[in-house]
């Protein structure tokens, strides 16, 4: 921001804020959160702005998400949620896709983030745990069995030897390994009543 912010003293905004016309509600920003933030910290008089109407509440979600997602400095949390947000409003893993621009795996792993307890989100937001110890504990199957992975990573996070240790330790004790089940894994027809 602080770059930014000696950017826009010194040329001005040199790209319009997004906003959306809400009638007698005012404006809505959509896109452009940072230069609209530096503007105000230098107290600018005017802001250039682009203005739509008529969008709808998905409509408006998509863009602020496609925007977010072409920032350098997003945190994959709020990305997931903001795809959870689609995710909840009807929307489609490939409509999701499709709005933002991204690639339907990378909407479904991020969403699987989604999957973290309140205070693994929390850590993950303070940039406590790494993206890759995120997924694996987010890959823990139940509530119960991720508080108590979680309360383990908690105890001793000071001896674990890096990533790939905590990813092999929650895979290893806290996920069911099939390496050795007594059915072959791949068998589309392994429960009949799921269907292929």
């Amino acid at each position: 921001l602080d770059e930014l912010k000696a950017s826009i003293a010194e040329h001005g905004i040199l790209q319009p804020i997004r906003v959306h016309d809400e009638g007698e509600k005012g404006f809505r920003l959509i896109a452009g959160e940072c230069r609209f933030r530096c503007a105000k910290e230098l107290k600018l008089p005017e802001v250039p702005a682009s203005i739509v109407s008529g969008l709808t509440e998905d409509e408006i979600l998509a863009e602020q998400l496609c925007e977010n997602g072409q920032r350098k400095d997003i945190h994959p949390m709020e990305e997931a949620e903001g795809f959870d947000a689609l995710r909840k409003r009807g929307k489609t893993i490939e409509e999701i896709s499709l709005a933002v621009g991204k690639s339907r795996s990378h909407v479904l792993l991020r969403l699987k983030l989604c999957d973290l307890l309140p205070p693994a989100r929390k850590a993950f937001y303070e940039d406590k745990m790494s993206l890759r110890v995120a997924y694996a504990l987010a890959r823990v199957p139940s509530a119960e069995l991720q508080r108590k992975a979680w309360k383990e990573l908690s105890d001793r996070h000071r001896h674990w030897g890096g990533d790939a240790a905590i990813e092999q330790f929650l895979r290893t004790q806290f996920t069911c390994n099939l390496e050795g089940a007594p059915f072959d894994r791949r068998d589309a027809t392994l429960v009949p009543a799921a269907g292929a």
